[in-house]
């Protein structure tokens, strides 16, 4: 939804700096934090999507420099998602899964409250009261228009809380045939909520 997106330099000043490279700032942070010589950490990563793997390498030697040396642990996807299910990963968990989807499935489920909604996806187990109630009445409000609007500063709240570092998402491109009812080149497919058109599939084939 282009209308709920907002372009990096039209976010606040905030947002944009968390975006910077600017190791003299991280350094200085890592100081006031208490770890003036920075500390080490693991980065759990699913490597079965080739980009992602490539993106934590980069994000790494980001980290590498201001002293967080990070150690990349990668494993199949059958390993991986569930320590982020339930938030048992040691230290920093890198996903691919949000790219492909809508602005209400991020916010209705990727920072919805583990204690109060108990959602799997939220990775980061974050618990906002205030998002939470702000989720609820964007879920409850029937007017697209005010409610589109809801969702696009609930985006630029998101990105100020740092719940999460959002690394560039690629496009993707699914190919279906037309026949195939109720999808629309999600990720995921289920099974119980797509059916074939067979009238449709018998004009475009003749099967």
């Amino acid at each position: 939804m282009t209308d709920v997106y907002t372009p990096l330099d039209q976010l606040p000043a905030d947002v944009q700096e968390a975006y910077q490279y600017n190791t003299t700032k991280a350094k200085q942070l890592l100081t006031e934090a208490g770890f003036p010589n920075g500390f080490s950490q693991e980065m759990v990563v699913a490597n079965n999507y080739p980009i992602m793997t490539d993106m934590v390498a980069l994000v790494k030697s980001y980290w590498d420099a201001i002293g967080v040396k990070t150690t990349i642990v990668a494993g199949d996807s059958n390993s991986v998602m569930p320590t982020l299910w339930v938030c048992s990963y040691k230290n920093v968990a890198a996903n691919y899964a949000w790219g492909n989807t809508s602005p209400w499935s991020v916010n209705t489920a990727a920072y919805r409250g583990k204690i109060k909604y108990t959602s799997k996806w939220n990775y980061s187990n974050v618990n906002d009261d205030f998002l939470d109630n702000w989720t609820d009445k964007l879920l409850a409000n029937t007017d697209p228009v005010s409610r589109t609007q809801g969702l696009k500063d609930q985006g630029v709240y998101d990105l100020q809380q740092l719940y999460a570092l959002q690394l560039p998402c690629p496009e993707n491109f699914t190919f279906f045939q037309p026949y195939l009812m109720n999808y629309h080149g999600e990720i995921g497919l289920w099974g119980e909520r797509v059916w074939i058109d067979q009238k449709l599939k018998q004009q475009i084939t003749g099967k």
